[in-house]
């Protein structure tokens, strides 16, 4: 399973879930965390073999614009965007989950009472 698989997988089950159980939802702010771990690490990766590409671009063009424009269309580039996408994408799922867990302690101290 791919981390956009797992990701989807989330989206999906956050999307659907009305009657979210804070349970779940702090196992999966645990997992979701865990994973953006693995992201940004993917990142690092991706954002290396971005800049050899780059590198090899500035050699072979006359100006950096232009060698600039070649390394953006290649997959290395691509691959690069997609990791913080991925990102960016479990950073707002992390808040959300976040926000929820934070509203059912107030609730459920309210309800204490």
């Amino acid at each position: 399973t791919s981390v956009r698989e797992l990701i989807k997988q989330y989206q999906t089950e956050l999307a659907s879930s009305a009657d979210l159980l804070p349970e779940r939802a702090a196992k999966m702010l645990v997992e979701l965390s865990a994973l953006k771990g693995s992201v940004l690490e993917e990142i690092r990766n991706r954002q290396g073999q971005y800049q050899q590409v780059l590198l090899l671009a500035l050699d072979n063009e006359k100006s950096a614009a232009r060698a600039k424009i070649k390394a953006e269309a290649s997959a290395d580039y691509q691959n690069l965007l997609e990791a913080k996408n991925a990102n960016e994408v479990l950073t707002e799922m992390i808040r959300g989950l976040k926000y929820f867990l934070r509203e059912k302690s107030i609730e459920y101290r309210e309800n204490s009472f």
